[in-house]
């Protein structure tokens, strides 16, 4: 096949959305059987077309994973270039006659709307096929386009910014851990500075945005990216993890060329930008790491690198860049190692919990347990750099059941105080999950206040569930089974797992940050967010929307009909001495008007966090 520069753009597209093109997902099949039922029809399925292959990423009433895009509909759908492509009967047309659908399986009808991204490029299909000749009403044409369009939002959501349409940060993660991979196998390449991994955190984007319509904040992101991709020389990859956060892995060059291209970075963004009358300034932050000096997981670089860039506190306009410390993880390892267990002394591992609300009846319901670490020697080292280290060590088993001991020996104090207890959410790592012995372990650590037990939450990842034979689904039963509840969190960066989740009793499905952040200014948001309470509503469980932080975005939801909610707007993690002047006044707390006030919810608990008293 000739690839043209259309095709070769177009292939560069595919590749943007870093695809397991071999696996099936869960989302688009569902979409196949809405179509499939909605148009009476007994096949269905959605492909992706790379430049040999036709893979379906969802597949109804056929089992096929890959076909050859030599004669394939597929493929004669994505270069029509138009929004749909029906062949009435196979058996009339020329070009499918041959086809080995039509000869073996005796495919007769077949139609598809090409999924087209927001660049304008056909990225696959979704599509329909019959053993019978028959012909779309356009009613029928439209359910199909309005199928695909679905297909398309969700691929281009959980693949990439939506605003941007750059990499977000699972996307970024995957693809820096596969280059990291390439030059690790290659024992021939120098290991110096193999990559550099950055940051950029734009932080003064809130200002903007309360000064700008929506519309307008969404542009200006929009500039600031293109003013990234244009600044690099060398081969790079550009992301677009949050609002305010952009990163970037370069890699080819030397130390002189990488101080090159970040001063090329840093001059762009310290240019004004100008939006109609407004001249936006930017205040800019840049944390860089080194690969491998600083690690050789994506995960772990990538949180190193927003900790540098968002560990100062200024708030100047300007650029700022600063580099990662270079001590090495056998170093965290080693004094993480000592910390754990050593609560006493106050510079070791602690909780700190952060208050989860019922916006409804204006009451804390809850706190989610946060472990915080300040050594003696290296001081306070943030969560998303300690965490990493200790998956990757193994030492988050230890410090995972810590915290779980520690989070019950507070709940026994302030129960002997008298205080009003209310649900505390513990993490469980799936290293932990899957330990040795980890049921017979909790058991005996709730056993030891056995009153304490109704009030223990056990909060995973959606992603620590991977698939129907995971064994981690009979730990999340046995957990059930000791009395404690459940909660899946990060819900909806894994939308494959619906079928894991069918298999599963649990209490509370909590919704990643990413799906109600600025849920207000975005219409596809909220049509994602309505899938999930659908999902919360199909399980009979409640949805708990963590990452609240703005009152639009609040009010959207409480509009919805969400009433549990978590975040920075009503609170920050504290530590249990604040924690118990809480729960001593949290009748007080409680907004018990006529009208309750989820505000003053709010303002009441920074009161007792600031005073001791409302």
């Amino acid at each position: 096949m000739l690839v043209d520069t259309d095709e070769r753009l177009r292939l560069d597209e595919v590749l943007k959305y870093n695809l397991s093109f071999d696996t099936p997902e869960e989302s688009f099949t569902e979409l196949a059987e809405i179509a499939k039922y909605s148009l009476n029809i007994p096949i269905s399925g959605i492909s992706i077309v790379d430049d040999h292959h036709i893979w379906l990423k969802a597949r109804v009433g056929v089992d096929i994973s890959c076909l050859s895009r030599e004669g394939a509909f597929c493929s004669y759908a994505v270069e029509s270039n138009n929004d749909t492509y029906v062949v009435e009967d196979t058996l009339e047309d020329n070009l499918f006659v041959n086809n080995p659908l039509v000869v073996d399986f005796g495919i007769r009808f077949y139609a598809a709307a090409v999924l087209r991204n927001k660049q304008g490029f056909n990225i696959g299909t979704l599509w329909i096929m019959d053993t019978e000749p028959r012909a779309l009403t356009s009613k029928e044409l439209t359910i199909l386009n309005s199928l695909a369009s679905q297909a398309i939002r969700l691929l281009d959501y959980r693949y990439t910014n939506l605003i941007t349409n750059l990499p977000n940060r699972a996307t970024f993660t995957t693809q820096l851990q596969s280059f990291i991979n390439e030059f690790v196998e290659d024992s021939s390449k120098p290991c110096t500075i193999n990559a550099l991994i950055g940051v950029i955190h734009i932080r003064n984007m809130d200002v903007i945005e309360s000064i700008v319509a929506s519309h307008s904040s969404s542009q200006i992101q929009i500039i600031i990216a293109e003013r990234i991709a244009k600044s690099f020389k060398l081969r790079h990859i550009l992301a677009h993890l949050d609002n305010d956060l952009y990163a970037f892995i370069v890699e080819g060059g030397t130390e002189e060329t990488y101080q090159e291209e970040i001063d090329c970075l840093t001059a762009v963004l310290s240019e004004f930008i100008a939006l109609g009358d407004y001249q936006a300034p930017l205040s800019v932050s840049i944390g860089l790491v080194e690969c491998p000096a600083h690690g050789i997981n994506s995960s772990s670089l990538l949180t190193q690198a927003i900790a540098v860039a968002k560990g100062s506190r200024e708030h100047k306009q300007g650029v700022r860049t600063k580099r990662c410390s270079r001590i090495s993880n056998s170093e965290y390892i080693k004094e993480l190692h000592k910390d754990i267990n050593r609560y006493s002394d106050g510079t070791a591992i602690t909780p700190f919990y952060q208050p989860q609300v019922d916006v409804e009846t204006n009451t804390i319901i809850g706190f989610e347990a946060l472990a915080r670490w300040k050594n003696a020697r290296l001081g306070i080292i943030s969560p998303i750099n300690f965490i990493p280290i200790a998956e990757e060590s193994g030492l988050v088993i230890a410090l995972d059941l810590f915290i779980l001991k520690t989070v019950c020996g507070d709940l026994t104090k302030w129960q002997s105080q008298g205080f009003k207890l209310v649900v505390i959410s513990v993490n469980f790592s799936r290293t932990t999950l899957l330990s040795r012995g980890l049921i017979s372990v909790v058991d005996e650590i709730i056993s030891a206040n056995e009153r304490i037990r109704e009030f223990i939450k056990i909060e995973i990842t959606e992603s620590t569930m991977l698939d129907e034979s995971d064994p981690a689904g009979d730990r999340v039963s046995s957990l059930r089974a000791l009395g404690l509840q459940v909660s899946i969190d990060d819900f909806g960066t894994g939308f494959s797992n619906l079928s894991t989740l069918r298999l599963l009793t649990f209490d509370q499905l909590k919704v990643d940050r990413q799906f109600v952040h600025n849920i207000s200014k975005s219409s596809q948001l909220a049509e994602l967010f309505s899938f999930i309470q659908n999902i919360a509503s199909l399980f009979s469980v409640n949805l708990m929307c963590e990452g609240m932080e703005d009152e639009e975005d609040i009010e959207m939801l409480i509009s919805k009909g969400c009433r549990y909610m978590q975040g920075w707007y009503f609170s920050k993690a504290m530590p249990a001495h604040i924690v118990a002047n809480l729960l001593k006044n949290i009748d007080i707390i409680s907004v018990s008007s006529d009208t309750p006030d989820y505000r003053q919810l709010a303002d009441n608990i920074r009161k007792v966090c600031d005073t001791g008293t409302v």
